[in-house]
C-alpha cells in the first residue's frame, strides 16, 4: 500500500467506492471468477469509472466452435508444447459449453481431466510436466464455485450493456494467448 495506491478485498458486485471515483479498474481472468454476477460486476466497474475511464480485463474465452475431449486429449498425445494450465483451460471451455451461459462447476472440470487422462505418471510422461504441477487441478476436489468462459462475442455483448466502447488486444507469447485477450472498455 501506498498513498496513492493500496490493495482492498471486497465484493465486486458492491465496491466501497464512490461513484466516478477511479480512472482505471484492471483485472487478470477475474470475469471469469464470478460468472453468475458478470452483468452486476459490469454495472459497478462502470459505476466506479470517471467519465472515460478504462476498464482492461485479461479474459479466458472459449472458442466459437467448442473442442471435444477427445480432440484435446488426442492433441496432447500427441505432443501440443502447451503446458498444464492452458490444458485445464482448454478442457475448462469444452465442458462449459454443455452448460448454460458456460458456466461450469470446476468439479466437472476435474472429473472431465481424470476421465481423460486416469494415469497422471502417464501424462507426466508423454508431456514432460512434472507431477506436482499435474497435482494442482487437485484443487477442485470438493470446490463448489463455477467458473465463467464465455465466447468473445458473447463477453463482448455483455459488457456493452455498460460500456459503449470495447478494445480487444490479443494476448500473445504463452499457450493459450489466443484465448485469453485483453479487453480495453471505455466508460460513457
Amino acid at each position: 500500500d501506498r498513498a496513492r495506491r493500496r490493495a482492498i478485498a471486497g465484493d465486486w458486485t458492491s465496491l466501497p467506492f464512490d461513484d466516478s471515483t477511479f480512472d482505471a479498474v484492471i483485472g487478470d481472468g477475474s470475469l471469469h471468477s464470478a460468472p453468475e454476477c458478470l452483468d452486476e460486476i459490469f454495472r459497478e466497474i462502470g459505476r466506479i469509472l470517471a467519465p472515460a475511464g478504462k476498464a482492461a480485463f485479461r479474459a479466458f474465452c472459449s472458442p466459437d466452435r467448442p473442442e471435444t475431449l477427445a480432440a484435446i486429449q488426442e492433441d496432447v498425445h500427441g505432443g501440443w508444447s502447451g503446458n498444464v494450465h492452458a490444458l485445464k483451460w482448454r478442457i475448462a471451455m469444452a465442458v462449459a459449453a454443455s452448460f448454460p451461459d458456460a458456466i461450469v462447476p470446476v468439479s466437472a472440470i476435474l472429473a472431465a481431466f481424470d476421465a481423460m487422462f486416469p494415469d497422471r505418471a502417464r501424462l507426466a510422461a508423454v508431456t514432460g510436466w512434472s507431477i506436482d504441477d499435474i497435482a494442482t487441478l487437485d484443487a477442485y476436489a470438493g470446490a463448489d464455485h463455477s467458473l465463467g468462459f464465455p465466447t468473445l462475442p458473447s463477453l463482448l455483448a455483455r459488457g456493452a450493456r455498460v460500456f459503449p466502447e470495447a478494445r480487444v488486444l490479443p494476448g500473445a507469447g504463452y499457450p493459450l494467448a489466443e484465448r485469453c485477450p485483453t479487453i480495453l472498455w471505455t466508460a460513457p
